[in-house]
């Protein structure tokens, strides 16, 4: 009968564990998200407008992609 009331308490106790590991983990995944939401978000919060002649300057070329892939970040994560 011993036997049996440890053999129950380790099972209980290996799953409380694998439930516990699983919830902080996925705390720690929205907390994360959510950082990324705030970083996105302040480094999308000023508009670059696509660059009517990008041969004649291809740095606004290079900053209007680099904003459409911040934005598509930020799409991708739901913010």
């Amino acid at each position: 009968m011993r036997v049996l009331a440890a053999s129950v308490v380790i099972v209980v106790v290996f799953i409380a564990s694998i439930a516990g590991s699983y919830l902080l983990g996925l705390h720690a995944l929205h907390q994360s998200q959510g950082q990324w939401c705030t970083t996105l978000t302040l480094l999308t919060s000023r508009p670059v407008p696509k660059p009517t002649d990008p041969a004649a300057n291809p740095s606004r070329e290079n900053a209007w992609l680099f904003y459409q892939h911040l934005r598509d970040l930020e799409r991708a994560f739901g913010c």
